[in-house]
């Protein structure tokens, strides 16, 4: 346990303190960074991973703190080297693991009783309620609405009479169309996040479903996003920087590996080592035609999966930039196909796409002072970062409206 001795109470409070503690639990191992939020940017000030030895559970909150209390701490000595002095923060954002949050989106038309009448807050509200509680109804297939907690809302499309508007207040018309969409987790697997953060004395925790902080760092207002993981794909529609809608693949690079298990017979574990050989150019002529093929075909069949799940997130036309996301070495195999005119075959874009891998170093704006973030695979971390610095940004008018009906009505984890 690590204490802390604080002068005031106000010393407590998120927006005085620029420090932030940022934990990503992973199925092996815990990262944690320290970060520091600047006026233009966010800097990274310590970094550290501590790997599981030994019998370990994402189940077990003693085993997993354990590891994060290592983390923490050595990112925390970490600090004296990039500032000259350690730093230790006391709010935390806990990157949700893909696999545990759902996601829930839907719009609902709003006839007005009296079309002249401006729009004003008591109404709006009324309004953002009833979507929530049809969002809710659609996700209550299959789970309870009660067992879940909100980790993300947003407001994705107003529009009074056909006409679009960031914030409806007074407005006047006769009917309003409005979209959300919800980022949930289980309750008690929120509990379970939350009281790993108590274990740590770290508080306020906020939960930061990892979908969402990648969306925020997209340089593009409108697209699509292709996130690849190691058991699965997250396939989502980007506008203004929010996930407005999402279909999951169960098919990442673990599923490719065990492709090129079964095509070449060998045993599991062989294949990520045979695959690493094939990039470093160890293998003989043969070995590495008949890998880069098989791998090529594995890729391929992802893809088809990938094309239906981008027509079902658009719905309609196409925008034409795509980000291919991921911690994989073949993205940009990847990118070539998903390029290609025999890929795009059924699929109606607004105009010509173009596909783009998008890796740490064009996640903007992050300051990594430690050095340490260079790898695909901290794509994650920079991107909560940056999150870190949004989140002490003021929140749109019916982004705050929205929060607000969601607390009320008990969806919310409230501090």
């Amino acid at each position: 346990m690590r204490w802390r001795w604080l002068k005031t109470e106000s010393d407590r409070l998120p927006l005085r303190n620029p420090y932030r503690a940022l934990i990503n639990i992973g199925e092996d191992c815990v990262r944690a960074l320290l970060v520091e939020l600047e006026p233009d940017a966010v800097g990274i000030i310590g970094s550290a991973r501590e790997k599981r030895t030994g019998p370990y559970t994402l189940n077990s909150v003693e085993c997993v703190a354990d590891l994060c209390e290592r983390a923490l701490s050595k990112a925390e000595i970490a600090t004296e080297s990039t500032l000259g002095h350690r730093v230790i923060a006391d709010h935390a954002l806990v990157g949700v693991p893909d696999t545990w949050s759902l996601m829930a989106s839907g719009s609902i038309k709003y006839r007005r009783q009296e079309p002249e009448r401006k729009m004003d807050v008591s109404e709006f509200r009324t309004v953002l309620g009833r979507a929530v509680n049809f969002v809710l109804s659609q996700q209550a297939k299959d789970t309870s609405p009660s067992e879940m907690e909100v980790i993300y809302a947003a407001v994705t499309e107003v529009a009074m009479d056909g006409q679009r508007t960031t914030d409806p207040l007074g407005f006047r018309g006769e009917e309003l169309s409005l979209g959300i969409f919800l980022s949930l987790l289980r309750r008690e697997r929120s509990q379970y996040l939350r009281d790993i953060g108590y274990e740590l004395d770290l508080d306020p925790i906020s939960l930061v479903p990892l979908l969402h902080a990648l969306a925020i760092c997209l340089p593009v207002s409108e697209g699509i996003g292709i996130l690849l993981d190691d058991s699965h794909t997250d396939v989502f529609r980007l506008l203004d920087r929010r996930v407005v809608a999402s279909l999951r693949i169960p098919e990442g690079i673990r599923h490719m590996m065990m492709g090129l298990t079964d095509a070449l017979g060998i045993p599991p574990g062989d294949a990520q080592r045979l695959r690493r050989a094939h990039r470093r150019g160890l293998l003989d002529s043969d070995m590495a035609v008949r890998v880069e093929q098989e791998l090529l075909r594995q890729m391929w069949l992802w893809s088809l999966n990938v094309r239906l799940a981008v027509k079902s997130v658009a719905q309609d036309v196409i925008p034409p930039r795509i980000y291919l996301c991921g911690t994989g070495d073949g993205l940009e195999s990847m990118q070539v196909i998903l390029s290609s005119p025999e890929w795009r075959k059924g699929l109606r874009f607004a105009r010509h796409p173009k596909v783009s891998c998008f890796g740490p170093d064009e996640v903007t704006p992050v300051l990594d002072r430690t050095g340490n973030l260079r790898e695909m695979s901290d794509l994650g971390m920079r991107c909560l970062a940056v999150y870190a610095r949004s989140e002490a940004q003021p929140a749109s008018h019916p982004d705050a409206l929205l929060d607000e009906v969601l607390r009320a009505r008990g969806y919310i984890h409230s501090i």
